[in-house]
C-alpha cells in the first residue's frame, strides 16, 4: 500500500518552518539551517578580477566571506576554518588557473594533509566529507605554482571554497 502526503511546508508544533517543498518537488531546509545557525560559509580570494600568483604548498588566501550563516568559523587572516561543533562537514574548493595544467589541491585538517586531489585542465577541485571535532581546523593548499583567477564577490567567483555542517 502506498501513502501520499501532500504538503508544501513541514513545521514543528509551535509553527516554526523546518522544510519547504517547491512545485518541482525539491526539498529545502534553508529556513531551518538559518534558524538553528548551523555553520555554512562560502569564501573567495580578494576579488580584484585578476590572476594571483600562488606558490606550491601555499595556503589558498580565501580572505573574503561571500555568503553563509554562522560564518565566524572562517578566519580571513589565516584562511582556516575552525569547526564550532563536532560533526560531519562538506568541504569544497575550486580554483581556476590561467592555463591548462596538471596540479593538485591539498585539504588539511589541523595543519596535516588529509587528502590531495590531482586535476588536469583549467579547473582544480577538491571535495571532502569529513568528521571534525569542535575546535578542529581545516584549510586548502595549492599543489602547483601558478596564477589563479580570484574573481569578485558579485557573482564572478571562479576560485572559491565552501564549508557546510551536515550534522
Amino acid at each position: 500500500m502506498t501513502s501520499i502526503i501532500k504538503v508544501d511546508n513541514i513545521q514543528n508544533s509551535s509553527g516554526t518552518s523546518a522544510l519547504s517543498i517547491d512545485s518541482s518537488g525539491n526539498v529545502s531546509a534553508e529556513e531551518y539551517i538559518q534558524q538553528k545557525g548551523l555553520p555554512h560559509v562560502v569564501v573567495a580570494m580578494g576579488g580584484t578580477n585578476a590572476y594571483v600568483a600562488l606558490t606550491a604548498g601555499q595556503v589558498i588566501p580565501f580572505n573574503t566571506i561571500v555568503n553563509g550563516f554562522n560564518t565566524s568559523g572562517w578566519n580571513t587572516s589565516t584562511y582556516k576554518y575552525t569547526a564550532p561543533v563536532a560533526g560531519v562537514y562538506s568541504c569544497y574548493a575550486l580554483m581556476l588557473p590561467d592555463a591548462n595544467m596538471s596540479g593538485s589541491i591539498y585539504f588539511d585538517i589541523n595543519d596535516v594533509e588529509f587528502s590531495r586531489q590531482f586535476v588536469s585542465g583549467r579547473q582544480c577541485r577538491t571535495f571532502n566529507n569529513v568528521y571534525l571535532d569542535a575546535g578542529d581546523t581545516c584549510r586548502f593548499r595549492i599543489g602547483l605554482s601558478d596564477s589563479y583567477y580570484d574573481g569578485n564577490s558579485s557573482g564572478n567567483l571562479h576560485s572559491l571554497a565552501s564549508i557546510t555542517f551536515l550534522g
